[in-house]
Order: C-alpha cells, then sequence, then structure tokens
C-alpha cells in the first residue's frame, strides 16, 4: 500500500487523522507519517499489520468503538 493508496483508503472510510489513529492503536504523527510522500525523510511505511487492518476496514469490519459521525 503507498502512501496515497493509506490516504485514499482512510478518506474512504470516512475518518479523520485522529480517529484513524485511534483505530490502529498509533499516534496521530505516525498516521500522517504514512500518508506523507515515500521520498520525504519524515515518511513511515504502511506495515503489514496496519495493512491487514485497513483491508479488514475496507471490507466492512467495523469493531465496537468504531467512531461515528457527528
Amino acid at each position: 500500500m503507498t502512501y496515497a493508496d493509506f490516504r485514499a483508503a482512510r478518506d474512504a472510510l470516512g475518518l479523520t487523522v485522529t480517529q484513524m489513529a485511534t483505530m490502529l492503536g498509533v499516534d496521530p504523527v505516525h498516521v500522517r507519517r504514512m500518508q506523507r510522500a515515500d521520498f520525504l525523510p519524515s515518511h513511515r511505511a504502511v506495515t503489514p499489520t496496519t495493512l491487514r487492518l485497513m483491508q479488514a476496514y475496507l471490507d466492512g469490519y467495523r469493531p465496537k468503538d468504531w467512531p461515528t459521525r457527528k
């Protein structure tokens, strides 16, 4: 998953950076870094665990603590 794919997936799920970080169990800064272009020094690759979670969310899985829009 590229940084652009990650951003597109987060957008498709309708989650903010903070909400996505909560669902992945990471700091919002980490999510922002995964969304940065891979040629930037602060970029972080999407880990295999994060990739599996993102795919489950895109496939429709929603844990009980899934954020709701207000």
